[in-house]
């Protein structure tokens, strides 16, 4: 869902904020069925060295602008992106795991089940361990046990992630890359998962609604 929200953010944002700093002019080849690339033009028309143009019916080119997007708003688009997808994964994290904690208030005085207040702490370590074996792999590609480019692939797997990621990475371009510390970093994040879930679980068995607080108060007030 996060990875869904990250490219929706970043196509969006590159569709709306690109700017246009080229032409690329194609020619449809019927031979082989598609169009080939016969010339570039820079964004204030000039055409490149290995211009073709004039060897095809202009009639007949097909001119695309070549948008791109700035890092300013690149930077916009991942920082949207992860905000959004991090308030989206903690309320849903936190509404399942309050509500089993809140469930387990009766069955405990009823005696369907017996009291654990670290549930919410292993239900988190037990929803963290396939990323934990994604990490396990990052670091062997680390150590180039296997393919050192899995940078993207961690990336993505982590969606939820990917702005703190992207600067953790701070440029890496393969996991050979990365230093003990940046993989320390990227560690902790897996902390998240179990640390969230305990909090959870421990309000809704406390019967604590931290919404509900907030409202009143500012409704007292």
């Amino acid at each position: 869902m996060c990875l869904i929200v990250f490219f929706s953010f970043n196509f969006a944002i590159t569709a709306g904020f690109s700017d246009v700093v080229g032409q690329k002019v194609y020619f449809y080849n019927e031979e082989i069925g598609k169009e080939v690339l016969v010339c570039y033009h820079n964004a204030d028309g000039t055409p490149g060295d290995d211009c073709k143009c004039a060897q095809y019916d202009e009639a007949k080119l097909n001119s695309i602008p070549d948008k791109k997007l700035s890092d300013r708003m690149q930077n916009i688009s991942l920082i949207l992106a992860q905000i959004f997808s991090f308030v989206m994964m903690t309320g849903i994290l936190c509404g399942t795991v309050w509500e089993m904690g809140n469930k387990d208030i009766s069955a405990v005085k009823q005696g369907r089940t017996t009291e654990n207040k670290l549930r919410g702490l292993f239900i988190g370590i037990i929803a963290t361990v396939p990323s934990l074996v994604v990490f396990v792999l990052l670091v062997l590609s680390s150590v180039k046990v296997f393919n050192p480019a899995f940078l993207d692939t961690y990336r993505l797997l982590n969606s939820q992630f990917h702005y703190i990621i992207t600067l953790i990475y701070s440029g890496a371009a393969t996991a050979a890359q990365l230093s003990i510390g940046k993989l320390l970093l990227l560690l902790a994040l897996h902390l998240y998962l179990p640390i969230i879930s305990f909090i959870s679980y421990y309000f809704g068995y406390k019967d604590i609604n931290l919404i509900e607080f907030i409202t009143f108060k500012k409704k007292e007030g």
